[in-house]
């Protein structure tokens, strides 16, 4: 359990990544969600958080936003604000069949 816990709570937007290749993370992304407008918070990264958030000891969204913040500024990116409600609006985006569909690949895998 912790292999797969320790990267969501270090880098949970590439925590997916760890867990199963990209190629086939961004294949069930086009299946089940199609193309998007470039977000803060994209179907993968949200659900990275989503993850490292339920994994977190507080679970609260506001450690998932800053995560994201301190993220972006990492990389050079424009900031995000700390309001936690465009990663709630992301969290309701996402396609339960996508997070049905990713648990049985990460169990395949037997990550």
């Amino acid at each position: 359990m912790e292999r797969f816990r320790r990267p969501f709570g270090d880098q949970p937007t590439q925590a997916l990544g760890v867990v199963l290749p990209a190629i086939a993370l961004q294949k069930l992304v086009d299946e089940e969600v199609g193309s998007l407008r470039e977000r803060i918070y994209p179907p993968l990264t949200t659900l990275g958080l989503f993850i490292g958030q339920a994994l977190s000891p507080d679970g609260a969204c506001q450690d998932a936003v800053a995560r994201r913040l301190s993220e972006r500024r990492a990389r050079g990116e424009t900031a995000c604000r700390l309001n936690s409600g465009p990663y709630g609006k992301a969290r309701q985006r996402l396609p339960l069949e996508l997070i049905r569909r990713l648990a049985l690949k990460v169990g395949e895998t037997g990550t």
